[in-house]
């Protein structure tokens, strides 16, 4: 392989209650999560071991610690440690006012939410956290000069009010069945104002300061990330106990996946997040180690720019998509944490996946040659695949997708950029790139971001290749509380956007896999698989 490098609306709040089963809404009566419930939980009479630092081993760089401009899903395992959310779910996906910076949050006409917030809270600088800072947050997101990941989850909020310095109401442009656990991602990640002007939007990525367990203390490119204990933390665990209990948090990015499983063999490590399926076998069922594995909640997919060529052409986009052999694929990449994919609603979010609504794409190099013929290329066509970072997973996929795609002419150049994401959402400069998007708490931060034309990760610019039909199911799944009526409503989005190669071609589902030393105790996978440190300790 020749690498080349390149730097329907409701009327009264008892219409709501079918949200509370997947924790839409939440009013106070949320159960917390346990620090714990994840591994280990302690028990009443557990003798909990405070300090020590927790090694995390990882092969991906962060695209930015600041959580509005980032636009990695591998960032969440940085930005949980030193931030909290103006609404946080737990780790069954429901808003628990326990564990947000509003301590409520009440529903007063179908388009009106009045938050509480959280009096006593400051950020790591010693700046209060009031009304005012959760408005400057959200308008910073939905400022379209910033170019916030998460500005598409608050396209819906049509003006803030502040009530009193703690009282904050949003009024919004129709009903939004996602907004609160969407505030439980990017969107609700509250960052501390004086900080934001002080290094401004350029560099304040590098000196992020929120309010959370933890306060950064420096990212140290291709090295680390290290966060230190916050004294002040607003949290407490279930006996009334302050957390967090770690002294430390490092996160070392490791880009060989043989380097990480070594290093967590040999007690290097202390979480191999993103253990490779290959190595799973290794760890499942190992006393040695806790083995974690999340449900098929990640989509590896080739993201296309749908604005230039070759993916300006659907015949094109649907030949690629024909000639891929993706039994193979998941199989040689993926081993046990991968499954053959459908569409972009994952296993994850079982209440919204259709199992037979739509079948994997097969390949069949035949039709995939008559795609080629019906749009003028016969004999295939040259392109530039880009992928973010050498590692030997991404060298294995690549080439084994040059390999098949070359079988009906379609010859691959394919580029390593360190910068490939922003790059790529922002600056549009290129044709598509090697990405993998993972699961949201609601399906909403992962289907709408991706596939209507005002989402933050939509894949083109150019009105004529935006499909209608899709914008029109995805936004009327965000004003339906109906989870039936829901379901249908992403299944008929996603056979629209699969049966047209709509943005992405889908290679897989994965799980998401964490090995762990036997002495981690208390972590937890969080409502959408990305863990939590907060309550972590060492027993050792």
């Amino acid at each position: 392989m020749q690498i080349h490098r390149r730097s329907q609306p409701w009327s009264s709040l008892c219409r709501i209650l079918p949200l509370l089963l997947v924790g839409m809404i939440a009013t106070g009566c949320a159960p917390a999560a346990s620090p714990g419930n994840g591994a280990d939980a302690p028990g009443a009479t557990t003798q909990i071991k405070r300090g020590g630092t927790l090694r995390i081993g990882t092969a991906g760089q962060p695209t930015s610690l600041d959580p509005q401009i980032g636009t990695g899903g591998g960032d969440h395992k940085y930005l949980f440690t030193m931030f909290d959310n103006l609404v946080a779910y737990n780790n069954d996906s429901k808003p628990d006012p326990k564990l947000s910076l509003a301590e409520s949050w009440s529903f007063k006409n179908d388009t009106t939410i009045e938050f509480k917030i959280r009096k006593g809270v400051k950020f790591h600088d010693g700046t209060d956290i009031n009304a005012e800072v959760i408005k400057w947050n959200m308008e910073r997101v939905l400022d379209p000069k910033v170019l916030a990941a998460g500005r598409g989850a608050l396209l819906v909020v049509d003006k803030m009010e502040i009530i009193d310095p703690y009282t904050i109401v949003f009024t919004l442009k129709e009903p939004s069945a996602p907004l609160l656990l969407n505030l439980g991602d990017r969107s609700g990640f509250i960052n501390s104002p004086t900080a934001v002007k002080k290094w401004g939007d350029a560099d304040y990525g590098r000196h992020p300061v929120g309010s959370g367990p933890f306060t950064f203390v420096e990212w140290i490119q291709d090295s680390h990330v290290k966060v230190k204990k916050n004294p002040d933390y607003w949290r407490k665990d279930d006996r009334d106990d302050p957390l967090p209990y770690l002294d430390e948090v490092a996160v070392l990015t490791l880009s060989d996946e043989a380097v990480l499983v070594a290093s967590l063999r040999a007690g290097e490590i202390d979480v191999l997040e993103g253990l490779p399926g290959k190595n799973v076998p290794q760890f499942k069922g190992n006393p040695d180690f806790t083995f974690l594995q999340t449900k098929s909640s990640s989509v590896p997919d080739i993201r296309l720019n749908m604005d230039v060529f070759p993916f300006n052409n659907a015949g094109l986009r649907r030949a690629m998509s024909l000639a891929l052999d993706r039994e193979a694929l998941v199989k040689a990449n993926y081993g046990e944490l991968g499954e053959m994919v459908r569409g972009p609603v994952t296993p994850g979010h079982a209440w919204a996946h259709c199992q037979e609504c739509i079948q994997p794409t097969k390949r069949d190099l035949a039709k995939a040659r008559e795609e080629l013929q019906k749009a003028g290329y016969p004999n295939g066509f040259e392109w530039e695949y880009f992928i973010g970072s050498s590692t030997t997973a991404s060298r294995l996929l690549s080439e084994m997708l040059q390999a098949q795609l070359l079988d009906v002419g379609i010859k691959t150049k394919i580029t390593v950029r360190d910068t490939i994401v922003r790059d790529f959402y922002v600056e549009r400069r290129f044709p598509a790139f090697a990405g993998s998007f993972s699961d949201r708490a609601d399906p909403d931060g992962s289907v709408y971001e991706k596939y209507h034309s005002k989402g933050s990760y939509f894949a083109t610019r150019d009105p004529a290749n935006i499909n209608p039909k899709v914008d029109e199911l995805l936004d009327k799944a965000r004003r339906t509380y109906d989870l039936a009526e829901r379901k249908k409503l992403y299944n008929d989005a996603e056979k629209l956007i699969v049966d047209n190669v709509y943005g992405s071609i889908f290679l897989a589902y994965i799980g998401s896999g964490k090995a762990l030393q036997k002495s981690v105790k208390g972590f937890e996978l969080g409502g959408e698989g990305k863990g939590r440190y907060v309550g972590v300790w060492l027993a050792k």
